[in-house]
C-alpha cells in the first residue's frame, strides 16, 4: 500500500511513498494531523496550501511575495512578520489565503521542531472567525448565557498566546459592543506585545483599525504588519 493518506509531511518525509509505510497509523502523520485539528480550521480548507489555493491565479503577485514569506517559518534568526490582507469586496481570496498560510505554518513548524528534537505545542496555530465570534458574543450577552461568555473569553485567551493566528473578518461588523471590543483589544495587544505573528483579513483598510480599536492599538497594528491589497471581484463558488 502506497500513499494511503494525503500527508502534509510527504515532501520532507523519507518514508513517503514506501510500501506499507505511508499509512493513517504513521506516528508523524497522526501527530501533525492533531495539530491541524486543534487549529479550528473549517474542514473544507484542511488541505489548502499556497500551491493549490484557488486564489493563487487571481492574486499572483501577492502569492509570489507569500512564497518568500513562508520561508521565514522555519528560520531561527528571522522574526516572522504579521500580515494584513485587505480588499473592498468579499470573495477575493483573503480568507482562503490566510488559511493557506496557517496550513503552511503548521507543516513547516512541525518539521522545524522535529529537526531540533523538540516536541511542538499541541496547538501551533489558531483560526478565528471574528465576525462569527462577535455574533456568538452578542447572542450570549443578550440571553445572559454565562457559560458561552466564559467559553468565548477562554477562546480569546488561547488566541492571545498561540504561536500563529488568523483573525478573519476583523472589524467588519458594526454592532460591536464595548465589552467585546475590549476583549479583542486585549487579545490583539498581547500578540503585538509578544511579537506573535498574526494574519488579519478585513474589508477595511488597515488605517481604519484606529476606528475599530483605539488610535494607539490601530497604529501599532499598522506599524507592525505588512498590508496586501486583494483586487478583483468575488470568486466565491469557483472552488
Amino acid at each position: 500500500m502506497t500513499n494511503e493518506v494525503n500527508c502534509p509531511l510527504s515532501d520532507t518525509c523519507r518514508l513517503a511513498g514506501e510500501p506499507n509505510q505511508c499509512t493513517p497509523s504513521c506516528t508523524a502523520y497522526v501527530s501533525v494531523m492533531a495539530r491541524y485539528k486543534a487549529s479550528r480550521l473549517p474542514l473544507e480548507y484542511r488541505d489548502t496550501y499556497l500551491s493549490n489555493s484557488p486564489a493563487k491565479d487571481g492574486q499572483s503577485a501577492i502569492y509570489d511575495a507569500l512564497e518568500r514569506y513562508i520561508d521565514t517559518f522555519d528560520k531561527d534568526d528571522v522574526r516572522i512578520k504579521s500580515l494584513y490582507l485587505y480588499s473592498t469586496s468579499p470573495g477575493t481570496g483573503k480568507t482562503t489565503t490566510a488559511i493557506a498560510l496557517l496550513n503552511e505554518y503548521i507543516r513547516k513548524r512541525f518539521v522545524y521542531y522535529a529537526k531540533k528534537g523538540e516536541r511542538p505545542q499541541t496547538t501551533l496555530a489558531l483560526f478565528v472567525d471574528v465576525n462569527d465570534l462577535q455574533r456568538r458574543y452578542n447572542l450570549a450577552a443578550m440571553t445572559s448565557d454565562t457559560d458561552e461568555l466564559t467559553a468565548i473569553k477562554r477562546e480569546l485567551q488561547a488566541v492571545a498566546t498561540v504561536e500563529f493566528a488568523v483573525l478573519d473578518d476583523i472589524g467588519v461588523r458594526k454592532d460591536v459592543t464595548d465589552s467585546f471590543r475590549s476583549l479583542v483589544h486585549s487579545m490583539v495587544n498581547a500578540r503585538l506585545t509578544n511579537h506573535l505573528p498574526t494574519v488579519y483579513t478585513s474589508n477595511l483598510p488597515v488605517r481604519e483599525m484606529r476606528k475599530v480599536f483605539d488610535e494607539r492599538l490601530g497604529d501599532r497594528i499598522a506599524d507592525m504588519t505588512a498590508e496586501f491589497t486583494f483586487k478583483g471581484g468575488s470568486n466565491r463558488g469557483r472552488r
